[in-house]
């Protein structure tokens, strides 16, 4: 039977072989042509997650510090805000907008928090992201001042948050750019961030407890990068997320930045020539830089602070 048969030919094989042993098959071997267009399209689109419906348990919460905004750019940014909440669909969002002085509310959706004169931007994100995610906010949107976002922006951040299971930190991008240099052009990865407008999750903040406090607006994100990149979560940068910047827009604090990236070098260990870039800078401007201190970190953290990728040499 067909047993016995299968049984008969395993151990009468090399029996059956030709006596000089078997023939190698020739196999013409072809260059692998490049993949086509379409292939590109598709890897972007699933990773922006284009086709994904924003989960009808998301609560966002946009945090918009104003510092010495005018009333005019209150009133934009709070505009831009709610009309992109609106955009994502019926939940219960809202607008958290930190001041140094008494605002008069407009909207319940729209709630006005003090905050003392002299606080950085990074501590008003704290406090604004603590109280949201206690309020049961899913994520919690960072806006600069002077930021105002599309309309899509927000829900094409939670979207791509949503692909990468919501252990991503999102970066919209300025309509001016188009998109950021340092991004990958398949997977938008990022070697840093920038909190113009940043998407955080709850899982993120749970493990980073927010930012830097002492450190500037500018250098805050590559910092908040570098430890998020450390605690296993991703860096995207999500084209479609597009904001525009008001004309009032303050300029950087030129010495705050340079003690600010003092702060950055000292608390990871930074490169020599970093020390001595900010050094000459700052004799150059006439500034007197302070002696900074700054916590240690984990040893094991520091492989992923990319200073050359995050400051020109």
């Amino acid at each position: 039977g067909p047993r016995q048969l299968t049984e008969w030919l395993h151990a009468n094989r090399y029996k059956l072989m030709p006596p000089y042993g078997m023939d190698t098959p020739w196999i013409e071997s072809r260059a692998v042509s490049g993949p086509s267009g379409a292939f590109f399209s598709r890897t972007r689109l699933r990773a922006l997650g284009a086709s994904r419906e924003v989960a009808s348990g998301c609560r966002v919460a946009i945090g918009i510090p104003l510092g010495e905004s005018s009333s005019s750019n209150i009133a934009d940014a709070i505009a831009a805000a709610t009309c992109a909440l609106d955009f994502i669909g019926p939940a219960g969002h809202s607008v958290l907008v930190a001041s140094d002085r008494e605002m008069e509310e407009t909207s319940k959706r729209v709630q006005f928090v003090a905050q003392p004169q002299e606080s950085t931007l990074a501590r008003m994100h704290n406090d604004l992201m603590a109280r949201a995610f206690a309020s049961g906010a899913t994520h919690y949107v960072a806006l600069s001042p002077g930021v105002l976002p599309h309309r899509a922006a927000i829900k094409s951040m939670l979207q791509m948050s949503s692909v990468n299971y919501d252990r991503a930190l999102v970066e919209g991008v300025s309509a001016a750019a188009t998109h950021r240099a340092t991004s990958d052009p398949l997977s938008f990865d990022l070697p840093d961030l920038r909190c113009d407008l940043l998407l955080i999750p709850r899982a993120a903040h749970d493990v980073l407890s927010g930012l830097d406090g002492e450190l500037s607006a500018e250098i805050m994100g590559i910092d908040l990068a570098w430890r998020a990149r450390a605690c296993g979560f991703v860096l995207k940068a999500c084209p479609s997320a597009l904001f525009d910047m008001s004309p009032e827009s303050q300029g950087p604090d030129e010495r705050a930045l340079l003690v600010s990236a003092r702060r950055l070098s000292r608390k990871w260990c930074g490169p020599a020539w970093l020390d001595e870039r900010i050094l000459e800078l700052a004799e150059r401007g006439g500034y007197e830089l302070p002696d900074v201190h700054a916590e240690h970190l984990p040893p094991q953290w520091l492989p992923y602070a990319t200073f050359e990728k995050s400051f020109a040499r």
